[in-house]
């Protein structure tokens, strides 16, 4: 078992093989990260864990940032893309990604030198698409 860090990409690969995928429970152990603002510093590419943030979805469009572009990026495993929301103008390369919400638990990536504040009142109680391979 390994600790996850606030703020640090975390990959976990659960298939049988490279192509066989079984299916599998994961479970995730510890405290939610809690009521008070969170920030993360970026340095170029980053990912985001969002597991560490909280159990509800973030909008996008309401972070504080500072050095950091107006969009995210989420890794679509049907597809084999990086889907994209780009806040400066609403536009997205998916549908899932139209309002600018990212789903509780998923990650994320984003390009620049600088960080985000997520703050409690980016949280919505509007559902979110979580973007994967769909069964």
């Amino acid at each position: 078992m390994q600790p996850l860090t606030n703020g640090k990409g975390f990959d976990v690969y659960m298939g049988d093989d490279t192509i066989v995928f079984s299916g599998v429970t994961l479970d995730v152990t510890g405290t939610v990260h809690g009521s008070a603002d969170y920030v993360v510093n970026f340095n170029q590419w980053m990912e985001y864990p969002r597991k560490s943030f909280g159990p509800s979805p973030i909008i996008c469009s309401t972070f504080t940032k500072s050095h950091v572009g107006n969009y995210y990026y989420i890794y679509d495993s049907g597809s084999g893309a990086l889907e994209y929301y780009d806040g400066s103008d609403g536009s997205s390369s998916s549908p899932e990604l139209a309002n600018g919400i990212i789903a509780t638990g998923q990650g994320f990536w984003t390009y620049d030198f600088g960080w985000i504040t997520f703050k409690q009142s980016d949280k919505t109680a509007s559902t979110a698409t979580f973007v994967r391979e769909s069964n």
